[in-house]
């Protein structure tokens, strides 16, 4: 397997389906167009848990790579570090309000998103150990910045 760089998911991914590259690894969210049109399958979901909208493809852990799951990738909203805490407080209450209505829920499902609210406290602690799961990767496998 040889691994080819692109500069973003877009141009990777219209590789995949002229066929001039075997898979890829995308995100769940922007893919149902290319399901449903056969463009493109799914061999593998990188989740704990089999994705809602595609219950038949199995995890990577199902097919015997353990360890993926670990790399799912949140949607998170971010704002400047010196942001005030009050206003903090307040954009997160309205983000929460936000993805509680059915309509934003179906519109974010309709794109392959799973709708789930952490807060700033539990996204931020998943982007530590995100972080930390990645610089292990990272310096166990010997890679170098060029």
């Amino acid at each position: 397997m040889n691994h080819i760089p692109f500069k973003g998911n877009a141009p990777a991914l219209t590789e995949v389906m002229a066929g001039r590259v075997d898979f890829m690894f995308f995100p769940m969210v922007g893919v149902s167009d290319f399901v449903a049109s056969g463009r493109i399958r799914i061999l593998a979901a990188t989740t704990a848990q089999r994705h809602p909208d595609y219950p038949q493809v199995p995890t990577t852990a199902e097919l015997g790579f353990k360890g993926f799951e670990d790399y799912a990738q949140p949607i998170g909203f971010i704002a400047p570090a010196g942001l005030p805490a009050p206003i903090a407080a307040k954009l997160d209450t309205a983000i929460a309000a936000a993805l509680a209505k059915p309509a934003m829920q179906a519109r974010l499902k309709s794109l392959g998103a799973e709708v789930k609210h952490l807060g700033p406290a539990a996204y931020r602690q998943w982007l530590g150990e995100d972080r930390a799961r990645w610089a292990q990767l990272i310096q166990s496998a010997g890679i170098k910045g060029e």
